[in-house]
């Protein structure tokens, strides 16, 4: 849930990041990736501290209480693989650095398939656009 605790969406609902994988993964929960691949993704919900993410998505319950998952990361991105988009890449869970960045001009999804995703808010959203349409 978000910060409030009131929905799956998140301030970054709508918001597109680039993840960079570093070549690291946690032993028996991903696979070896090699280092410096760069893609861009939407953000369409938070990551749920439920079944069965909440080893992955546990930030503010970790064992250290500290905003830190129980592998040690501050945050963890559950790519959804359902067309196995995302092995195709030869990603396997694979660590990675993140960044907010724009999504224009990005091979995101198009307005009109974001309005299949949980959030409420339909369409991508500028680098400092917030959910309520203000900037940052």
């Amino acid at each position: 849930f978000d910060e409030g605790y009131s929905g799956w969406c998140g301030q970054r609902c709508g918001k597109c990041v680039k993840l960079t994988t570093t070549g690291g993964y946690v032993p028996g929960q991903g696979g070896p990736t090699p280092a410096g691949m760069s893609r861009v993704f939407m953000v369409t919900n938070l990551c749920p501290n439920v079944y069965p993410n909440q080893n992955w998505c546990n930030q503010g319950t970790g064992p250290n209480g500290n905003g830190h998952n129980d592998f040690g990361y501050v945050a963890h991105f559950d790519l959804e693989n359902g067309a196995s988009q995302i092995s195709h890449l030869g990603w396997n869970n694979p660590e990675v650095t993140w960044e907010i960045v724009g999504c224009h001009g990005s091979n995101t999804p198009t307005d009109g398939m974001y309005q299949q995703c949980q959030c409420a808010h339909h369409g991508k959203r500028s680098l400092n656009e917030t959910t309520n349409g203000s900037e940052n």
